[in-house]
């Protein structure tokens, strides 16, 4: 057993455990305390918190697909058009960005209907997502070359607990609505209408869409349990992942180091850049 554990935290210090686990946490209670407040914020405000949050998961997205671009390159000359093309950030940051703004807005309004026990479940995540990560990067050395290896560990261990934890919420769900086959009016009335006394107009035109789509969707899901339960299950597990992997993406940006947040913004590993390399500005430093 002690021989197992020390192969599955094999180059893993104390001290990057608990930076993860600071980070991440930092981050969730943020979460909560911003979903909160957010019907007391104007427009503005509001704009910057959601930007913020899906450059965020922007970056973690991003990080995989950078370093896959390493190994596409290996083919090409240093300097020749293809390896140029390759090297380019904007398109790859651009789309990540795009899917990250969707998962940003998806997790900051979900996070405000979460009651408390959900919000235990989400940071017993934390500790859950690090071993998960463990364990996958265990498979990863035994697979991938190492500069590849930190790849393939967020890859897995973020889907494995996007999965777990989509599959938790959707469980909740059902308990909450195991038997119930609500008529339209039921439905609505038990579905809560947010930001209805936000400041923000922009704000409290979201919160009438969410009413709608939420009281819908409760309305649809409780017909589904009772008559077709397997589509149901799968209904509700894929509306509870988007919120439950942007958590999993949020708590994967954590495991990423200076060095690797480098590799989002410096171009690969040809001559011409080391002086790029040695002069990343120290904003991007302050982001892990």
């Amino acid at each position: 057993m002690k021989v197992w554990f020390k192969e599955l935290t094999d180059n893993i210090s104390y001290k990057f455990f608990l930076s993860y686990l600071f980070e991440a946490v930092l981050l969730l209670l943020l979460l909560g305390f911003i979903g909160r407040l957010i019907s007391t914020f104007d427009t503005i405000l509001v704009a910057i918190i959601w930007a913020i949050t899906s450059a965020l998961l922007a970056i973690a997205l991003a990080y995989p697909q950078i370093i896959r671009k390493k190994n596409t390159k290996e083919m090409f000359q240093d300097g020749s058009q293809v390896s140029r093309l390759i090297n380019g950030r904007a398109f790859t940051l651009g789309i990540c960005f795009v899917l990250a703004a969707f998962l940003s807005a998806t997790l900051l309004v979900e996070s405000m209907k979460w009651p408390f026990g959900i919000w235990i479940i989400v940071l017993v995540t934390v500790p859950v997502y690090f071993v998960l990560a463990l364990l996958a990067r265990k498979r990863v050395r035994k697979e991938y070359k190492q500069p590849y290896q930190l790849r393939g560990t967020i890859l897995w261990s973020r889907r494995g607990a996007g999965i777990v934890l989509a599959f938790i919420l959707t469980l909740m769900t059902i308990a909450t609505h195991a038997n119930d086959v609500l008529t339209f009016g039921e439905a609505f009335s038990i579905t809560p209408l947010l930001f209805d006394d936000s400041p923000s107009a922009m704000m409290e035109e979201l919160g009438k869409l969410s009413y709608l789509i939420d009281g819908y969707t409760t309305y649809l899901l409780s017909h589904l349990n009772f008559f077709k339960q397997p589509i149901y299950l799968l209904v509700a597990f894929i509306l509870r992942a988007s919120s439950a992997f942007a958590v999993t993406t949020l708590l994967s940006l954590c495991l990423l180091t200076r060095v690797d947040l480098k590799e989002v913004f410096i171009p690969i590993e040809e001559k011409h850049n080391e002086e790029m390399k040695r002069n990343v500005p120290v904003k991007l430093q302050l982001l892990c």
